[in-house]
């Protein structure tokens, strides 16, 4: 069953029917639409509906699914939810301005619901990536700033009780540097990497035309 949100809002209906009595222990919620390629968000293309699909998909979905398990969760003073946001969500974007606005949503709201229930027997947590190999972030190799899914997933899951992680050593330093620089530097830098992607894409895109 297909949770994206993209889809009818009704869908959470039928899969709150289909969840009913079952002891679920553990949700992440691992969903993620972004841009084609990077581009300013008065240039991206059929607008109003990428805008209302994203939304949907990104903010709708973690918001919706993490209601439907958390009351019972509480009941029971156990379980996990790990909610996938970005690094992108950590500080402003450019070039993938509503990307970043919904991955903030996750994060933000991931860790105020973590400090809501840590006396409650539930943990929930931020999960912030950088790169990995993905078809969403285009890249095909793995390297050592961007690892596999596999080694991804076992790295992030020694560090499932903590209410915010990258999940990855060498995201974990790169968001740390980040940090340290003043936002109208880091800002500066994103928009240069992401401008040369966006640049590629044009390019590509203008070929096969």
């Amino acid at each position: 069953m297909n949770a994206s949100g993209t889809q009818d809002s009704s869908i959470y209906g039928t899969i709150r029917k289909e969840i009913q009595g079952l002891d679920i222990g553990v949700l992440i919620n691992n969903v993620g639409m972004s841009y084609e390629y990077p581009e300013t968000f008065d240039k991206v293309e059929n607008n109003e509906k990428f805008l209302t699909d994203m939304i949907r998909c990104n903010v709708d979905s973690v918001a919706n699914l993490t209601q439907m398990v958390l009351p019972d969760m509480i009941k029971k003073h156990k379980g996990l939810i790990i909610n996938v946001s970005s690094v992108s969500g950590r500080r402003p974007t450019p070039l993938l301005s509503l990307y970043s606005g919904t991955k903030g949503f996750i994060d933000l709201f991931s860790r105020s619901l973590a400090a809501e229930c840590v006396t409650r027997g539930v943990y929930v947590q931020s999960l912030c990536p950088g790169y990995v190999v993905s078809k969403l972030s285009g890249i095909h190799k793995a390297s050592l700033i961007a690892p596999t899914p596999e080694q991804f997933v076992l790295s992030s899951l020694n560090r499932v009780t903590v209410p915010f992680t990258t999940g990855y050593w060498t995201h974990e330093i790169q968001e740390f540097i980040i940090a340290l620089l003043p936002e109208f530097i880091s800002n500066k830098l994103i928009m240069h990497v992401l401008g040369g992607i966006r640049a590629k894409a044009l390019k590509k895109k203008n070929r096969a035309q």
